[in-house]
Formats: structure tokens, sequence, C-alpha cells
């Protein structure tokens, strides 16, 4: 189970500004972008002494692994660290990293791991397998706070060791210095995914284990090296000379400078100050798209994120009627929430599953924007004159301006929102207390999988579901495919449970996102996958930059 913390801060940030037995996932395919042409930098030769330059407006709060939990934190942890699986670029399917090879037992219980030999940490130090399990264990911690030490609870022992009841992991076992082997109390045919998260990144264990120790030192076998962290100014990183996954960085370092926003950003970007901006927020997307020069090193991804308006029938007697929150969801028009909120960045949602995501059902329609057929189905439930609902928030321009949309919509077919302005921390105990009776929600995945998304979000059972809804038939469908392994039985289940969902309406389904930014024709390849991978970030060790 990952934190909602993480996933919903990256999505209003991102986005309002802004798997099996011996395998993986499904392949998805490359996913579908826009990339700026490729320009005779291209031919260029690369610079391995160039440094990529981009720009923060906060610096991340930790470089520790377990601790981290956004996605600038992600994005540099990544030029330091690596886990025992990636994911192919462009596709959501799993591949070896530290790993050489894994095999399951039958039961799908035991997963063995062998090692790469002969891998090094950036002072020289071999990778073991006591380093992986030690790695993993931190996240069980719980002076290190890992976000996500409940992924890990599917381990045997976990959560007695995470209590404070037991001194180790029985379900972590070093079987050689390049031999792990990890035991489940039940199947879990996404356990590979948990493996490759960025908080699973493989820490040198010889080294002081205190997070402000692994934060300020961090050390990994990745393609760099954090030289220096000037606090809330940069962050500068060099080449490992002892990388040894694969061929050295095609570049010399990265420089990372904080406090610039997103306007200053672009301007920097413009006098080719900076080789990157991400995550283009919505006052200056039609800026840069308007503009020709601009507009040739846009790129864009699609997300594998949900934007949506929570409902919540245990404060709200009314959102207990099916026929109310199908009607929630007629009375928003969509087309009209991305083009005013995201610049037209986006398409409709027509569930909690996102595309690519194996499982999402193709087949289901958006609820379309039908003011007529949202108040019919209020009469039909009792509220022929509508009601009044309490929308809870935490001001910001986008999400503001977001909830004044939605807001004037519902007062068309009768629903009378009340916008109530919170402080953060206020709203974030009420959220958790399965208070907020309306509001806005948001995930981006985690990992690759349904189970990220449907059982988390949705099924009654999840302690991340704050709305208290809860039907049987979705909760057999999900947690019969979150514990079997036969991948195309999940797919199929987690399809029927996609297809429920969008008719029980347990959310309003707003709109699937995008990941995009700026890069310099210098920055080569001119591949939307390399330059923003959704689940990685960035590829840095297939980014060259050629001479300019």
């Amino acid at each position: 189970m990952r934190s909602w913390f993480r996933s919903l801060a990256l999505v209003l940030v991102a986005s309002l500004s802004l798997v099996a037995c011996g395998g993986s996932a499904t392949p998805a395919g490359p996913a579908s972008g826009t990339a700026a042409t490729t320009t005779s930098a291209s031919t260029a030769p690369a610079s391995t002494s160039s440094t990529f330059r981009f720009a923060s407006q906060y610096q991340p709060d930790t470089m520790d692994p377990a601790a981290a939990q956004t996605v600038l934190e992600y994005q540099l942890l990544s030029l330091v660290y690596d886990a025992l699986f990636t994911y192919h670029t462009g596709q959501m399917t799993l591949k070896d990293e530290l790993a050489q090879s894994y095999s399951w037992s039958p039961d799908g219980k035991t997963l063995d791991v062998k090692l790469k030999p002969n891998i090094r940490f950036s002072n020289g130090d071999p990778l073991t397998a006591r380093d992986v399990a030690f790695s993993i264990q931190r996240n069980l911690v719980p002076a290190v706070k890992s976000t996500y030490a409940a992924s890990y609870f599917g381990l045997v022992g976990a959560q007695s060791f995470y209590a404070g009841k037991t001194t180790s992991v029985p379900g972590i076992q070093v079987v050689s210095p390049t031999e792990i082997k990890f035991v489940l109390k039940s199947p879990e045919p996404y356990f590979l995914n948990v493996l490759a998260l960025q908080n699973s990144f493989i820490l040198d264990h010889n080294l002081p284990a205190d997070t402000a120790s692994v934060s300020a030192h961090p050390m990994g076998t990745g393609p760099f090296i954090l030289k220096n962290w000037v606090q809330n100014e940069s962050m500068t990183f060099v080449r490992n000379p002892k990388y040894d996954l694969g061929p050295p960085a095609k570049f010399g370092g990265v420089q990372v400078t904080f406090g610039p926003d997103s306007n200053l950003q672009v301007l920097q970007f413009e006098k080719g100050s900076l080789d990157a901006v991400y995550n283009i927020a919505s006052t200056n997307y039609l800026q840069i798209i308007n503009n020709p020069k601009w507009k040739q090193d846009y790129v864009q991804v699609p997300l594998p994120s949900i934007n949506f308006l929570r409902m919540n029938p245990g404060i709200v007697p009314a959102f207990q009627k099916v026929q109310v929150r199908q009607a929630m969801n007629y009375a928003i028009d969509k087309a009209k929430v991305i083009q005013d909120v995201e610049n037209g960045r986006g398409t409709p949602a027509n569930g909690p599953l996102p595309p690519g995501i194996p499982g999402y059902n193709s087949s289901l329609q958006p609820y379309p924007y039908d003011p007529a057929k949202a108040k019919q189905l209020l009469s039909e439930a009792g509220y022929p004159n509508g009601f009044t609902v309490e929308y809870d928030l935490v001001p910001s321009d986008l999400g503001t301006k977001l909830a004044e949309i939605v807001q004037s919509m519902y007062a068309q077919v009768g629903v009378k929102m009340n916008i109530v302005d919170m402080q953060a921390a206020p709203f974030h105990a009420k959220y958790l207390a399965k208070k907020i009776p309306f509001g806005q929600g948001g995930w981006l995945l985690d990992y690759p999988d349904a189970e990220d998304f449907l059982y988390l979000l949705v099924d009654g059972h999840s302690p991340l579901n704050r709305t208290t809804y809860d039907n049987p038939q979705f909760d057999q469908l999900v947690e019969k495919a979150d514990s079997i392994t036969n991948q195309a039985q999940r797919v199929q289940l987690y399809s029927q449970a996609d297809a429920i969902a969008n008719q029980d309406a347990p959310w309003v389904y707003l709109w699937f996102g995008v990941y995009d930014g700026m890069f310099q024709p210098w920055v080569q390849p001119r591949t939307p996958d390399v330059l923003l991978n959704p689940i990685l970030y960035t590829n840095w060790n297939q980014i060259s930059i050629s001479s300019h």
C-alpha cells in the first residue's frame, strides 16, 4: 500500500500546474507523445564534459530513498541509486537492473533474486545481498518515516517489525552474498513493482543508516555522484567513474538550481541557461505553444494519473444513491474543465484506471455533459430541487479555479456547493479521518499495476479509500485479481471492476493527465519517453548533450 501523500501531492502539483509469475505486467507499448523536431544539433558530437542544467522552485526535503516522496526527490535519487528492477523505456514492463535473474516459487509466495556480479557502490564497496536486505528493511524502520512502509507489509514478519515487536523481518532472507529471498504471507503478483520503487533503491549497508546521514551523503551504484549541495541554492552531480551497469553517462554532470518559479525558469530556458524545464505551468503553456521556436522544444507524454472529485457517502446522505453520484458526473463539462484548468492538457476520464495500465477498459465511455440527465437522475433519487454540499479545499490558484468552475456547473442542476477554505494541516487531518464530504482528489501511479488504483483508492477494505464507499462485488473482483498470479486473468478481473466503477460512480471522473517539459535542441534524443518517462521521470543514461 502506497502512501496517499506522495501521489496526491504530485497530482495536485504536476497536473494542476504543473506484476506476475516470472515476469511483469502486460506490455503497454510506447506511450504516445509530442516532441520537438530533430535539428542540426542531433548530428553534432555528444559532449561528455557538458552539464545538464535544470531548476526547481523548491529543493528536495531529503535524499534518503526510503523517506522520499516527491517527483523531484525521485528524479535526483535516480542519478545516484539503482533498484533491483526498473522499467523498459516507453513501456510499463519490468526489466532487471541490479538483479541478474529471479524466480517465483510455485505458490507465488517466495521470490528468489540473484544479483549481477561485480557491481560496486561509488565508494568502491561491492554490492551484496546484505545491502539489499538492509535497504528494503529500512522502509520498515519507523524512525525513517518511509511513506511507503506499508508497501512491504506483505513480507512475512514485516508488520511485527514495523510495530517494534521483533528485531528482524523473516520475509527478507540473505541466502548468499549474491542471492536474496523474499517470502510473502500471500501471493502479491505486483511485488516486483514494489522492488522497482525509488524507495527500494539500494544503499551501502556499511555506511551510517540514519536519515540525516543518508540524505547528506547518498552513496549508490547509479551513474552519478552528489558532489555538492548548497542548501536552498543548488546541487551538483558528477559522473560516477565506478558505474558498472552499462556505458557511463554521455554527459559530465547535472546542475540543479533551487528558487526560480515557473515563469523565471521559462525565461532562463529562453536565454539558454537551462537545458530543461519540467512540468510546464498552466500560465506558461499557451505562451510556449504559440511561440514557433518554443513549440518545437516542447515535449508531452501521457501521465498515468487520474484527477477526480471525491464524494463521501458516509458524510453526505445524497451520495449514498447511485443516481446522485451519476448525476454529479453528468453535470460536469469535462472538456471545459480541462480547457479552463489545464489549457486542454488531458483527456476526459472514464473511470479510476488510466489508459496504459493493464486492466484499463477502453470500451467505457466518459460521462457526457448532460445537465438535463443530471436533473432527471436527481429527481429520481428524491432530490428534485437538488441539495447542498460542502466542498473542502486548501486554496491555490488552480485548485480554487477548479472549485469555482464545478461550483457554477452544479448550480445549473440545483446542487449548491459551498466552498470551505481550509489550512493544509486541518484539511489533512480531516482527510485521514474520512471526514471530507466533497472535494478534489488525484492519484499518480506508483507502479503500472491496476492494484495501485483500484484496490488502494476504491476497494472498501483499503485504508486509503477515504470516502467510505464500498461495493462488495467490486471488492471481490479486485481482491481476487490482487492475489492470483495469472496475469491474463488479473487483467480480465480488473477490467470488470473498472466497468463497475464507471457505472457505480464513486467519484466524479474529471481527466487523465499529461507530463510535459521543454528541452533545448542540443538535448538528445528527441524522444518523449526518454526525456519524460512517466515512471522513471528522466532516463539519464540515454540522454546526451550535443556540442552547442
